[in-house]
Formats: structure tokens, C-alpha cells, sequence
């Protein structure tokens, strides 16, 4: 029964040759590791790092490489996409009128939120983007007269007269456009907003 050690030593010297992926997931979009040719300068090596004898499983022979190319982009390359740069921050105008937990989700979708005006500078700077009233990312949804941002800075406060007044359950903050602040019902009258991207996260229950 010579034949079949040899028949045996020939698969193995096949296998050494051409390595595949255990997964599956070659040719198939898989992640990081592709197949490769280990070419006949490689030797198969089994588990414990020795040479494949008979008996030894295809699995054994497997040659794996990091596919990431050296220069790829990080997973946040797609943020701010379409915003404008100014001052320390950058921003994006959308005239498209939602209730003020649509545009927050909305900002958030590009990996922003909504602009969270922390001075005088930044209430000008955002002012020279529109002459329309803006969500601003303000609100006291969680308590009432408690007003948070939805990254948790200090909230900048310049009040129009007379306001917060909570007329009718009013929660979520309109910049209008002499830069002063006024409570309004989050969804009853649907604005133009500002989103901002600055790199902060929106913080869990500020909302």
C-alpha cells in the first residue's frame, strides 16, 4: 500500500501551494484577510509549528494577511461632509423645515448635532449663515426650566424679553434672527436648523 503515502505526500504539497480561508469569507467581501498564495517557498506547517505529516487537516496549511491598506481612511472620514468651516467648529445650514427632534436626528445622521451656541462670537457667526429662525441644539425637555445642551456644554442663555415662558408646553429653542433665544413647541411649527460639527458626542439624556 506504498501508493497511498505518496497519493498523501501529493495533496499535501497541493494544499502548501494555494491557501483559502477557513471562514469562508474570501473573494466575498470579507474584512481584513484575503487569501494569498503561499507559493512553493512556503512550507505547510501544522498547529504546533512543525512540518504537516499524514493525517494532518487541510485547515493546518491556512495563510492569512491584513488586506487594510496602509493609507486607508478612518471610520469618521464620511463626518462632516458638506460643512463649512468657521471659527473653531464647522457648520451646515438645511432649510428643509422639521420639528426639532427630526433636525437633531438629522444632524446626528452626518455625526453632528444640533449647533450649540456657546457665546456671543458663535451667536454672530451662526446669525451670518440665515436670516430665518433656527433649532438650536437647546431644549428642557428632561426637566422643565432646566435648559441643557445636547452635548452637555454650559448653555449660553441670551433670552428674547419676557422668555422662557413655556407658553403651551414650549421645550425646544428657536435662535431668531437678532440672535436672541425663545422657547417654542418642539414640533408644532417646523424650522430651518444649523448643524454643527465639532467632533463632540451628543450626550445620552440632555434630550
Amino acid at each position: 500500500m506504498r501508493w497511498k503515502g505518496r497519493l498523501v505526500n501529493l495533496t499535501l504539497v497541493a494544499l502548501a501551494a494555494c491557501t483559502f480561508d477557513p471562514n469562508g469569507l474570501g473573494g466575498r467581501g470579507g474584512d481584513d484577510d484575503v487569501l494569498v498564495d503561499a507559493g512553493s517557498g512556503l512550507d505547510a506547517r501544522g498547529d504546533d509549528g512543525g512540518p504537516l505529516t499524514d493525517g494532518a487537516t487541510p485547515d493546518d496549511a491556512t495563510v492569512l494577511v491584513d488586506a487594510t491598506p496602509p493609507d486607508a481612511a478612518p471610520p469618521d472620514a464620511a463626518r462632516c461632509v458638506g460643512y463649512v468651516a468657521s471659527g473653531t467648529s464647522k457648520y451646515k445650514l438645511v432649510t428643509t423645515t422639521r420639528g426639532w427632534v427630526d433636525a437633531e436626528h438629522s444632524c446626528e445622521a452626518d455625526g453632528a448635532h444640533l449647533v450649540v451656541i456657546d457665546g456671543d462670537d458663535e451667536n454672530t457667526r451662526v446669525g451670518a449663515l440665515s436670516s430665518s429662525e433656527l433649532w438650536i441644539g437647546l431644549s428642557d425637555r428632561i426637566t422643565e426650566g432646566s435648559f441643557m445642551t445636547v452635548n452637555g456644554a454650559t448653555p449660553f442663555l441670551p433670552w428674547s424679553g419676557n422668555q422662557p415662558d413655556d407658553f403651551f408646553g414650549e421645550d425646544c429653542v428657536v435662535r431668531y434672527s437678532n440672535g436672541r433665544f425663545n422657547d417654542a413647541d418642539c414640533s408644532d411649527i417646523p424650522h430651518a436648523y444649523v448643524c454643527e460639527c465639532d467632533g463632540l458626542e451628543v450626550r445620552a439624556g440632555t434630550y
